[in-house]
């Protein structure tokens, strides 16, 4: 119930969803002062959630800062990989990857360099009606065809969310005291790592693929853009699953 929830709430909470629903408002209503309210507020709403530099602000105060690891750099035992960032066509076979594809590869440099053991990829189908495919499996395969041993790659398939994340991959790690890195995307760190936390896990953050844009030019500042847009929708997600799990006493 909680995993069905959470995906409605989603939906509802994202930007694009509160501009569509305030100009269908305006259109609708019939009081002009009314319609003229929702306008404006349609408007405003519009501006800020596609303003750059606006949106570097509040996610410089919420990613956790990104680090890099040299081949020199301390070893772990396990690296921890979340998922939600491929999906495979069970017709075709195929694979689509989402921005978030920079967790796998930070992982695969980091094994490659000699700074991980292991990795363990945690994540089953984040689908509300397609729970067949595993996305574990996806992961685990293509590092197999990369050349990864299969001995050095372990898979937690059944995880719908961050919570079922950090509990079921803790009945993988049986070690006391191991070293353990915790990979994924910046704007999810802070929720993931106050899961692992609240189970127990002693481990280091390796946040990837911020959201932060760099660079910014002069547009930035007072063009209208569409990536905002739509990066909000994590930020927003992050701070309200934020909330929620705490509220559910999950973190």
């Amino acid at each position: 119930m909680f995993f069905l929830l959470s995906k409605i709430l989603y939906f509802i909470i994202t930007p694009v969803f509160w501009i569509v629903l305030l100009l269908v408002l305006a259109l609708l209503l019939k009081k002009p002062n009314l319609r003229k309210r929702l306008l404006i507020a349609c408007l405003a709403v519009s501006i800020l959630f596609t303003n750059t530099y606006i949106f570097n602000i509040i996610v410089n105060a919420w990613e956790y800062p990104l680090i890099s690891l040299k081949d020199s750099g301390p070893i772990y035992e396990y690296g921890i990989v979340l998922g939600g960032m491929a999906s495979e066509n069970i017709k075709t076979g195929k694979i689509k990857f989402s921005s978030s594809i920079d967790r796998l590869m930070q992982a695969i440099i980091l094994y490659k360099q000699g700074n991980l053991k292991k990795i363990i990829f945690t994540g089953g189908s984040g689908l509300v009606f397609n729970q067949e495919s595993k996305e574990a499996y996806t992961l685990q395969n293509i590092c197999y065809k990369l050349g990864i041993p299969k001995q050095d790659i372990i898979i937690e398939p059944y995880s719908k969310n961050t919570h079922e994340n950090a509990v079921n991959t803790k009945k993988i790690i049986t070690e006391k005291n191991v070293k353990v890195l915790l990979i994924t995307s910046a704007f999810h760190m802070r929720r993931s790592a106050a899961c692992f936390k609240h189970e127990g896990y002693n481990f280091d953050a390796y946040p990837t693929d911020s959201l932060e844009e760099q660079n910014l030019g002069l547009d930035d500042y007072f063009l209208p853009k569409a990536t905002p847009l739509l990066d909000w929708a994590y930020i927003i997600k992050e701070l309200v699953g934020f909330m929620a799990y705490k509220f559910a006493g999950y973190i």
